[in-house]
């Protein structure tokens, strides 16, 4: 169902949206049937996503990226609110104090323990297993040489080489067809 789901993205790309739209568009696509793929189903047929969250990092930080303020709001929530109390400060123009001192030094200390903490304070509990866990999951290539150049062949090509039934196929196509107003 998750190859359907790729395909029917695939379709969209390929006859709704520009080149570079069509790539972030399918990677998206592609990151949900990831997701899908390592969630549950419900006794309803639902898919259940199990979507971790962990301390969120800047873009192409590594693996062992540590968030100084989320690790200092669950480690040292005193060093933590003098920071916060630091920044507020900063962003009214509190006038009469040395910013720049004070920044050095709490920043200083709040450096030197995380560096100092023991690796099991510093993980993310499991949040960078489950990443590495759905970036190595492989998504299903069930269907080859789909036809995406017109609708009746999209479906054709899909109906001549699936597993799935007809009819389960025929229905979602419907559905699909509704939602594109087809």
């Amino acid at each position: 169902m998750a190859a359907f789901g790729l395909e029917a993205a695939k379709y969209l790309a390929e006859n709704y949206l520009d080149e570079s739209h069509a790539a972030d568009f399918m990677s998206a696509m592609e990151a949900v049937a990831k997701y899908g793929l390592n969630g549950s189903v419900s006794d309803g047929g639902k898919v259940i996503y199990n979507v971790q969250e962990g301390q969120v990092r800047m873009s192409g930080a590594p693996g062992n990226y540590v968030d100084m303020e989320g690790w200092l709001k669950a480690n040292d929530t005193e060093l933590y609110n003098q920071i916060n109390e630091l920044n507020r400060s900063i962003i009214n123009h509190k006038d009469g104090e040395n910013h720049s001192t004070k920044f050095i030094e709490l920043y200083t200390k709040a450096a030197k323990k995380i560096l100092g903490a023991s690796s099991d304070m510093k993980k993310d509990s499991g949040y960078a297993d489950w990443k590495e866990k759905v970036e190595k999951t492989k998504l299903p290539a069930t269907f080859q040489n789909v036809k995406y150049n017109g609708f009746q062949s999209f479906l054709e090509s899909l109906q001549n080489q699936s597993s799935l039934s007809n009819s389960w196929i025929s229905a979602n196509v419907s559905r699909f067809m509704k939602w594109l107003a087809v």
